[in-house]
């Protein structure tokens, strides 16, 4: 039998020694491989879902009715192919190899007092064979099995004069009928494999995209599917394994960046023995994920794990820039220095850390960001969300910190002089 897939796995040269990024290398194979007819392509590259051939979104359409199913699974390929983005759009369902069944007629096996029973151990005899009896020799015993020969095994028309027994009676006793007079040849295809999911006959829609997010790309899709095609009774489509893993690794990102948040304020609110200065430098995350997210807005990137990971370390890198300046202002304030001189000095004598530390950083990432080396198109993300995050926070932690100190500091004298009691004295002749 031979095969009806061929997977190739094709490795690419360093970054150095290429012009083009593996994105482009893609969607050129794809090009040339579309003008070979009957084929489902699927081009995957290695930056997007790792080495596995299957495609980066599929879709579980279920149901009991597999003609209707197998119909609805086409009209929703023909609504995928005008998503924007799409890419090798192709369904898991294979027509298979063509079959010649042999169908009892119900009817007329009824009226001619012949059973499908009679019929199914007939054909059973004729094609898998019964054992009539054994045969001996001095050390060995062998079945004997009647069976059509091989060469008659191979078609229906070899059934030909073959006679069913007939519960009527005739004149001559028991009847015969012809085996072709009850049943009736039927060529169709059949399946090669019988997918189900959750218990139930399924067909997979299955793509590719390019230029666009996962998200994106499955809400254009669900929003114009319900709006183009309605859902038979009994027929149901379910997200992908893709999907899932993407909501779910979303989930653990946004747990992981609540529990780094977290861990910074308390180990803060037990190096300063307060709650109110830690909540200033807090307001410095916030100023980081803008700049993050406008740095991959504007570069085109999505974002992916890899970029969750860059603001999860963006998060310990901006909290600096703040703990140098409440650090300093609390230092300068302890010395008996006013207030707003004290944020004035703050300003000035840790701007130079502040400027060193971030462009270290920010120069760190430039070869990830202009993808430089082996792998550094994976990793572009990452470095994207840093250096507009630590831009970002650089220059508006140093106008923004200093404002939210003086409101909480304000804040918490008012709530210490309404703390004070009040002393009433009486003054008396």
């Amino acid at each position: 039998m031979q095969p009806d897939s061929i997977s190739l796995v094709i490795k690419l040269p360093d970054k150095e020694d290429r012009k083009e990024s593996v994105n482009e290398i893609g969607g050129k194979m794809r090009e040339e491989l579309r003008k070979i007819p009957g084929i489902d392509l699927s081009v995957v590259t290695s930056s997007s879902v790792g080495f596995s051939s299957a495609k980066m979104t599929s879709y579980h359409i279920k149901g009991d009715d597999f003609n209707q199913l197998l119909e609805y699974s086409q009209k929703a390929k023909q609504i995928l192919n005008q998503v924007p983005g799409d890419v090798d759009v192709g369904l898991s369902y294979k027509a298979g190899k063509p079959e010649e069944r042999l169908d009892v007629d119900r009817d007329m096996a009824a009226d001619m007092g012949v059973s499908p029973a009679a019929v199914s151990d007939t054909l059973y005899t004729l094609y898998g064979g019964v054992v009539a009896g054994q045969y001996e020799t001095e050390e060995d015993r062998y079945d004997v099995r009647v069976r059509l020969k091989d060469e008659q095994r191979k078609n229906l028309d070899s059934l030909d004069g073959i006679y069913i027994p007939s519960s009527n009676s005739g004149s001559g006793g028991l009847m015969m009928i012809p085996l072709e007079q009850v049943t009736r040849k039927v060529f169709t295809t059949s399946s090669s494999t019988i997918n189900r999911y959750d218990k139930s006959r399924e067909i997979q829609l299955q793509a590719n995209y390019t230029g666009i997010s996962m998200g994106t790309f499955n809400n254009l899709f669900m929003k114009k599917l319900n709006n183009e095609l309605e859902t038979p009774k009994g027929i149901s489509i379910v997200a992908g394994e893709e999907q899932a893993i993407m909501v779910e690794s979303a989930m653990s990102m946004f747990q992981s960046l609540l529990l780094g948040i977290l861990f910074i304020f308390l180990i803060l609110a037990a190096q300063f023995e307060s709650f109110l200065d830690p909540l200033v430098i807090m307001f410095a995350l916030p100023l980081a994920i803008i700049g993050a997210v406008l740095a991959l807005f504007v570069t085109g990137s999505d974002l992916t794990i890899v970029g969750g990971i860059g603001i999860i370390m963006l998060f310990g890198l901006v909290s600096k820039n703040a703990i140098l300046l409440v650090d300093f202002i609390k230092q300068q304030r302890g010395a008996a220095v006013e207030r707003k001189e004290a944020i004035l000095n703050a300003g000035l004598i840790r701007l130079r850390p502040i400027l060193m530390t971030t462009l270290a950083m920010i120069f760190g990432m430039l070869p990830s960001a202009l993808a430089m080396g082996t792998g550094s198109e994976m990793r572009q993300p990452m470095a994207f969300a840093i250096i507009g995050g630590l831009i970002s926070s650089t220059l508006l932690t140093l106008l923004i910190v200093p404002i939210i100190y003086t409101a909480l500091d304000d804040l918490r004298n008012s709530a210490s002089r309404k703390k004070k009691p009040k002393v009433m004295a009486n003054v008396t002749d």
